[in-house]
């Protein structure tokens, strides 16, 4: 897809988001990922990334009607947005930019980096919400969870930890699986 297509499909998102603001849904979706590695790299911290993008897509809905389109990626408004709320960051914590932080884009390797980390962070993302599903298993289940999936026991292991069956156990497991693929729309 070429920069003009780009440009064409960020100012059809933007208007429709524009009269229907519920669409800037659509809008996080395509450009989450680019803007949570950008703050990933430069902070080097999961939490301040995650925070920080949310910022940033805070203050671009926020002024979602004051934007005016000029023929460029909406992913550079995005990246504008996202530089300030990183220069107050650090400003506040009093942490020092990195000169290596800033020439990321010099990076030849920068792309097959990129779709790496964009894989481990999709798979991080999910984990992370199987997780926050697992919460509204049974105390039972979730122990059996926490044992097989954090401690890489064996259902052989669960079993005689938790002083039940392997069928048991093997029972647990299925049924929170289930649940999770239900909650997991």
């Amino acid at each position: 897809m070429n920069d003009q297509e780009n440009i064409s499909i960020d100012e059809q998102l933007i208007r429709q988001a524009k009269d229907n603001r519920s669409l800037f849904a659509y809008v996080y979706d395509r450009y989450y990922k680019q803007i949570f590695v950008y703050f990933l790299r430069r902070t080097g911290r999961y939490e301040s990334a995650e925070d920080l993008t949310q910022d940033t897509f805070f203050q671009a809905f926020k002024f979602l009607d004051k934007f005016q389109y000029r023929q460029i990626k909406y992913i550079s408004y995005l990246l504008t947005i996202a530089h300030n709320l990183l220069i107050n960051f650090y400003k506040k914590s009093g942490r020092i930019i990195d000169i290596e932080d800033m020439s990321i884009f010099c990076d030849s390797n920068y792309i097959i980096n990129y779709e790496n980390l964009c894989d481990k962070i999709d798979f991080k993302i999910r984990i992370e919400k199987i997780w926050l599903l697992s919460k509204k298993l049974s105390n039972r289940e979730r122990k059996v969870f926490l044992f097989k999936y954090k401690k890489d026991m064996s259902t052989k292991e669960i079993a005689m930890s938790m002083n039940k069956s392997v069928n048991s156990v093997k029972l647990l497991l299925c049924r929170g699986r289930k649940k999770i693929r239900a909650g997991a729309i």
